[in-house]
């Protein structure tokens, strides 16, 4: 796995993946390594977040020049990886957070926005830039933008394949936080998650996830994921622990 360093900080799990140029380009291996590392990262119980870095730029998106030897038909066979990266995303338990320095466009942007939490450097740059290429956002990213901006910013980034940069981003919702220093805001956020409980938080991670739906439909979602939480015991610790005037020790979930 050349492409992705999977390294550890407290209880977090940092995947840190480099496309081999400056502007990271999201190749075919590099998204099967950096799916190879999510798929690992899901079966660790003891991994309470996940950070995801690129380098100097986040990502500027697709290998165009991969992209540019295939036949028509073979376009569809060669997005699979990409798709099954997008999902994955979607689907690890763990929370994710990223860390975004300079350019993070088209497939780029859609991983960093797939993630819970995303902290910018000042200088990030973030744009859906597919439609200029005749091509339609394939991980996610119409629906990431219109899960956090309002439509009509979203249509206006999603057809003229502008970009925001870290301030616009922030002011609009794109972005979570900016600092100067992302990787180390982004793994402080990761200590502060570990001191919640996993179990809690992995329920919490699935109701965000879920689409929108009548409130009826969703507190049910909700007061499922309560008794969860109650029957894991980290309910009754936390109380304890509030109580006796000490930290609570959670236990990592099983499976």
């Amino acid at each position: 796995m050349g492409l992705v360093e999977i390294g550890s900080h407290g209880q977090a799990t940092l995947l840190t993946f480099h496309g081999g140029d400056a502007g990271n380009r999201l190749s075919s291996a590099l998204a099967r390594d950096i799916l190879f590392a999510l798929r690992q990262v899901t079966g660790n119980t003891s991994t309470r977040a996940v950070v995801l870095q690129g380098g100097e730029n986040f990502s500027v998106g697709a290998d165009l020049k991969e992209r540019a030897a295939l036949s028509q038909e073979e376009w569809f066979g060669h997005h699979a990886v990409f798709e099954d990266l997008a999902q994955a995303l979607q689907d690890l338990p763990q929370p994710t957070i990223a860390a975004v320095r300079g350019w993070a466009l088209g497939g780029g942007a859609e991983i960093a926005l797939a993630c819970d939490i995303v902290v910018a450097s000042r200088d990030a740059r973030f744009g859906q830039t597919e439609a200029l290429r005749g091509l339609v956002p394939g991980m996610g990213g119409p629906q990431l933008l219109q899960r956090r901006l309002p439509a009509g910013l979203a249509a206006y980034l999603l057809y003229t394949g502008k970009p925001l940069d870290a301030a616009e981003a922030l002011r609009h919702g794109l972005v979570t936080f900016v600092d100067d220093a992302p990787l180390e805001r982004a793994l402080a956020i990761a200590d502060d998650i570990a001191q919640a409980s996993p179990a809690a938080v992995r329920a919490l991670r699935r109701l965000l996830r879920r689409p929108s739906a009548p409130f009826r439909e969703a507190y049910r979602d909700e007061l499922e994921a309560w008794r969860s939480a109650v029957a894991s015991g980290d309910a009754v610790e936390g109380a304890r622990a509030f109580r006796d005037k000490r930290s609570p020790v959670f236990p990592d979930p099983v499976g």
